[in-house]
C-alpha cells in the first residue's frame, strides 16, 4: 500500500466520500457532524501526554503519594498512548496504568500493603 500526500481539504472531501460508499444514507442521516481530523503533531501529542500525566500527578498528591515524572517515562506515554488508529484516547488509561503499577510495586516493596488481587 502507497501513502499519497494530499491537501487537506482533499483528503477530507476523499474521506467522506469513501463513508458514502460505505454506509447507507439513512445511517449517515444519524450523524450531526462528520469530521475529519488531521493527524496529531508530536508537539500536540506532547501537550496532551502533559496535560493527562499532569491530572493524575495531582489525583495521586491529594492522596498524599508525591510523583515525578521524567523526561524517559513521558516518552514512553506518548509512544504507548497515543496511536494512529485511536489518537490520543488511549493516553489516560496508559498514564493510570502505568503509574498505578509503579505505585503498586513501591508499596508491596515498602511493605505498605497487606495484600495485592
Amino acid at each position: 500500500m502507497r501513502t499519497i500526500r494530499l491537501p487537506f481539504a482533499k483528503l477530507e472531501r476523499a474521506v467522506l466520500a469513501e463513508l458514502h460508499r460505505h454506509f447507507r444514507p439513512e445511517l449517515i442521516g444519524r450523524f450531526d457532524e462528520k469530521i475529519v481530523f488531521r493527524p496529531l503533531t508530536s508537539e500536540t501529542q506532547r501537550e496532551i501526554a502533559l496535560i493527562v500525566i499532569g491530572e493524575e500527578v495531582e489525583r495521586y498528591r491529594k492522596m498524599g503519594i508525591k510523583l515525578v515524572v521524567d523526561k524517559e517515562t513521558l516518552e514512553l506515554f506518548i509512544r504507548k498512548g497515543i496511536t494512529k488508529a485511536l489518537g490520543a484516547r488511549p493516553m489516560k488509561r496508559t498514564v493510570q496504568k502505568y503509574l498505578g503499577d509503579v505505585i503498586m510495586e513501591r508499596m508491596k516493596k515498602q511493605g505498605e500493603c497487606d495484600s495485592v488481587l
